[in-house]
């Protein structure tokens, strides 16, 4: 029972129902009480998973209490009250702390919030440095509120001042993530939200005023940025894919294969290297230190990255290149190099003058490409279309060479040199990295990072995290590293003792500040073994996936280099007891032998020879296309 009364006039619609005097009204709370939820399948309200379990974070799901008024006739018939107030704003009594508005569905809501905000101005300022500057009304307590926009994996920072009823607040468009440079968001769609230090969400509405300008396309160079409002009259920043308004659309990207993978075109080279890792989503891994030595040692290249939006940073020097672009479509097909650790896919075709580096992205545990049980015939023709577009395979050891041969059944040209990537494990220190990240210095850093599951879209993480943290208590810190895959899938993990790292993006400088990995099936057991440090194998599936889910290519419990473990508990008895790993030396030294007899800190340097004096050597100056 509310211990306060709803003091308001109702008005009938209907005139043929105004003469049932019996009709009686009541409050009933609403379903789904949390009417700021987004629809949106990119907003955050797909995100944060289990935040409630820590105070403070902006992405929380914290349901308010929200009524809404039933008008019952004497036949039983229910009517929902509908508002006026889309015209004229939230309305908030004092005394009790409700705060009446228009619901979704132009309803008449009242919820028992604390306090709220009501976004009634909306100013873009343009320059070097955009900001938007927002102001409004403010109602009610909001000391230690924080506003922030939210997205599926990023949050925008929002600097709030409360004056009295007013209030203002400044979002730079352009922020740095995990200490990078400042760059605009990734592509998706960030709702306003605010929250308090204990968890509870504080309402933030657009005012009629902005309702009725919205949806509004905003003037920033590079971007295509447009405010929206959403369900339940949340303020949205929807960011599109920089693209020009002639590489917009099915017809125009159709126009650009057309002139620049037509059978007929010919491109002409120029000196220059185009990189892509995952798929444009990062700027890491193999390409990313081979770019490095690149840039040392080759000056006078032009090097080009593919990126999926302009959020990725890219390494100095370089020129990123939105995917879909005339200026992507260009380097991809004038570039005399180009490399890439995965797919290239159906838009890129091989020129004459090219030669084209597959690093690959991790040794293998779990069965790839033709070796996979049950590969469909459509698979198979288009992994052998894939694997026909490159020149050279780079391999990190042995074991992957002989993989490679059967998998993409490969018998061209293999640098089997080590993986460039694992250079800095051999020479630098993880200091900065742990600095950047807000690690204590005492503090001991547990790495989990599981792999992707085919049959399983997002993360899959079966530890209990808040349990795992609990037990292990302060001295220790959990980074979660979720597969590249699963990013667009789910938001990211807020709880105490867990930092969640799957955007980070580079996994070798994780490696660098952890004491020990938490992995199952991933290829990162080759990569982290460079460390030397503990490494635990938390495989409760093992049987189905080994059996029916994927297969691999040896028994882990013969070769591990750490234990195998299947419950929680064993989980952190291994973590307390990763200071006596003598048990596992032996092990741990055949492991090494097998797959990093060449990680030794200059692989990269080896790659980047071997691969500069090959392309000299097939595309000599004045030769005529192959």
């Amino acid at each position: 029972e509310p211990a306060w009364t709803l003091d308001t006039e109702l008005v009938l619609a209907d005139a043929e129902n105004t003469s049932d005097d019996t009709a009686t009204a009541e409050l009933r709370e609403a379903e789904g009480a949390d009417v700021d939820r987004d629809e949106d399948a990119e907003s955050a309200a797909d995100g944060p998973v289990d935040a409630a379990t820590e105070p403070g974070r902006v992405g929380q799901r914290i349901s308010l209490q929200v009524y809404k008024v039933v008008i019952t006739d004497s036949a039983g018939t229910e009517f929902v009250a509908a508002a006026t107030l889309d015209r004229t704003g939230p309305v908030r009594d004092p005394g009790s702390g409700m705060t009446a508005y228009a619901g979704p569905r132009g309803e008449l809501s009242l919820s028992d919030a604390e306090a709220s905000l009501l976004v009634e101005a909306v100013h873009l300022e343009r320059g070097g440095r955009p900001r938007l500057h927002l102001s409004g009304h403010a109602g009610g307590d909001l000391q230690g509120v924080r506003l922030a926009l939210v997205g599926r994996r990023q949050e925008l920072t929002v600097a709030l001042t409360v004056d009295g009823d007013s209030w203002q607040a400044t979002i730079d468009l352009h922020q740095s993530q995990w200490g990078g440079p400042a760059l605009l968001p990734r592509a998706g769609s960030y709702t306003l939200r605010a929250v308090r230090e204990i968890g509870t969400q504080v309402r933030v509405a657009c005012a009629m005023s902005l309702i009725a300008r919205t949806p509004e396309q905003l003037d920033v160079p590079e971007s295509r940025l447009r405010l929206e409002v959403g369900r339940g009259r949340t303020l949205r920043l929807r960011v599109g894919v920089t693209r020009a308004a002639d590489e917009l659309g099915s017809f125009h990207q159709r126009r650009l294969e057309d002139q620049y993978l037509g059978k007929e075109v010919a491109q002409p080279a120029q000196k220059s290297i185009y990189f892509e890792s995952f798929y444009g989503r990062l700027a890491t891994c193999n390409p990313y230190a081979l770019d490095r030595v690149i840039a040392r040692d080759h000056p006078d290249w032009t090097r080009y990255w593919g990126v999926t939006d302009l959020s990725v940073a890219v390494p100095e020097g370089a020129t990123p290149v939105v995917e879909g672009t005339t200026a992507w479509f260009e380097a991809r097909t004038t570039s005399s190099i180009v490399i890439g650790n995965d797919w290239f896919r159906r838009r890129f075709q091989p020129q004459p003058h090219q030669t084209v580096l597959q690093t690959w992205h991790g040794s293998m545990f779990k069965r790839i490409g033709l070796d996979r049980p049950a590969v469909r015939a459509s698979t198979r023709q288009a992994l052998l279309t894939e694997r026909d577009k490159w020149d050279i395979l780079l391999s990190q050891n042995h074991h992957s060479t002989e993989i490679f041969g059967t998998s993409y059944a490969w018998n061209g040209p293999v640098y089997e040199e080590g993986y460039p990537r694992n250079d800095p494990l051999a020479t630098d220190s993880g200091e900065a990295i742990r600095e950047r990240l807000g690690l204590r210095p005492d503090q001991r850093v547990v790495l989990y990072a599981p792999t992707w599951r085919d049959d399983v879209p997002g993360l899959v993480v079966f530890l209990d995290l808040a349990r795992l943290a609990a037990d292990l208590g302060e001295d220790y810190v959990i980074l979660l590293r979720g597969h590249s895959r699963t990013v667009g899938h789910g938001g990211s993990v807020h709880q105490r003792g867990v930092i969640d790292v799957t955007t980070y993006p580079s996994i070798t400088e994780l490696f660098l500040v952890s004491d020990v990995l938490v992995t199952d099936y991933s290829s990162v057991m080759f990569d982290y073994s460079v460390t030397r440090r503990p490494m635990i194998f938390f495989v409760p599936d093992l049987d189905s996936y080994s059996d029916e889910v994927r297969g691999v290519y040896f028994d882990l419990a013969e070769l591990a280099p750490g234990p195998l473990v299947t419950s929680h508990d064993e989980v952190v008895a291994a973590i307390c007891g990763i200071d006596d790993w003598t048990s596992y030396a032996e092990r741990y030294g055949e492991w090494v032998r097998t797959f990093n007899s060449h990680d030794d800190g200059h692989s990269s340097e080896r790659v980047v020879s071997r691969l500069f004096l090959d392309h000299s050597r097939s595309h000599p100056p004045g030769l005529e296309p192959r």
